[in-house]
């Protein structure tokens, strides 16, 4: 997926964990990503099959057969988790009223397109580059998901835009509180960007998590 209108590689390896929880492991599942396999952009379980096993034969090849297995197990285990955490996190801020939900670096995430019809009074904000976001917009619509009327799609570059002043032109209410959700992107943000973004956070109304 080299395109320039493709997302990175990274957000497509996360959405085939998802799915390889739901479509290759056996029950009971902790997580059930029905749009992981679809958003990934791959058609079918066999070719998710495929593609894991062309990843595990990589990281054998780099690393040896056995910490190559323990490594894919412990990314599908790590990903699934923090995936169910989160939405249990989102799940028991709407049960108290919370009502708006910012997704920084949300790649393929699936979130706002699995829950909105249960949570029909969340507003949900997606964060993330203007590629990756029309990229995922055109699986969806391949796909025959409609977006959500209560989501919208900011645009914003951690090292040089500000967090808050993009989510409040796309609506965000700094008076109610919101649910943040935040997994994995620190990781490729210098230290001062990643301090600044929970700087500016601190600003959100009492009663805001973050994830």
């Amino acid at each position: 997926m080299s395109s320039e209108r493709s997302p990175s590689q990274t957000a497509v390896l996360v959405s085939m964990l998802r799915a390889a929880h739901l479509h290759l492991d056996d029950e009971p599942h902790i997580f059930r990503d029905t749009l992981a396999l679809g958003l990934s952009g791959l058609d079918s379980v066999e070719r998710l099959r495929a593609g894991l096993d062309g990843l595990m034969a990589r990281f054998s090849a780099e690393i040896g057969a056995e910490p190559a297995a323990r490594l894919m197990a412990g990314m599908r285990s790590v990903l699934t988790w923090r995936a169910r955490s989160a939405e249990d996190r989102l799940l028991a801020c709407a049960a108290r009223g919370v009502d708006q939900c910012v997704v920084l670096g949300a790649g393929l995430d699936s979130t706002a397109y699995r829950l909105h019809e249960s949570l029909p009074a969340m507003r949900f904000f997606e964060v993330d580059h203007a590629t990756s976001q029309t990229w995922k917009r055109e699986r969806l619509g391949a796909m025959g998901v409609a977006e959500p009327s209560r989501l919208s799609y900011v645009t914003v570059d951690f090292e040089r835009d500000d967090i808050l002043e993009a989510l409040t032109a796309a609506g965000l209410s700094l008076a109610r509180p919101v649910v943040v959700i935040w997994l994995g992107v620190t990781y490729y943000l210098a230290p001062d960007t990643t301090f600044g973004v929970l700087g500016a956070f601190s600003r959100l109304a009492p009663d805001s998590e973050l994830v």
